[in-house]
């Protein structure tokens, strides 16, 4: 704790829930510093899922550099310290949770998934798994 995440290993977790017919998977790469760092491979696996097989909906949203970051886009715009009314609303805009893609199908085969995928240094994802 007194040296927070500054070592070259990185702090990837993640945290499950399930709910009906759909599944939500956060999954953090923290670091305490701003330096640029290497990306993470993720080998996500959801296993004993109530649906056996079939096809499910994969929705994933992201937080980092890029997506939903309005830090990136104040300091894109020369980081106002007042923002006009314009700027405000593309704030308000880049504030917003971003899809990384278009939902996509999955293959549910015995009660199990793989959603491998890349994760930035500093990035969270959010998966939202849907069967019917």
């Amino acid at each position: 704790m007194r040296d927070g995440v500054r070592s070259t290993a990185p702090d990837i977790s993640a945290q499950a829930a399930i709910l009906g017919k759909k599944a939500w998977v956060l999954v953090w790469h923290y670091h305490d510093d701003e330096l640029a760092g290497p990306d993470a491979e993720i080998a996500l696996t959801l296993e004993n899922l109530p649906k056996t097989r079939g096809a499910a909906k994969l929705t994933h949203w992201r937080i980092d550099e890029n997506h939903s970051n309005v830090f990136t886009a104040w300091k894109s715009m020369g980081s106002p310290p007042k923002p006009t009314t314009a700027q405000y609303s593309q704030l308000e805009a880049a504030s917003k949770l971003e899809p990384l893609a278009p939902p996509v199908s999955v293959v549910i085969e015995a009660s199990r998934v793989m959603l491998p995928f890349t994760l930035p240094r500093r990035g969270v994802s959010l998966l939202q798994l849907e069967w019917r």
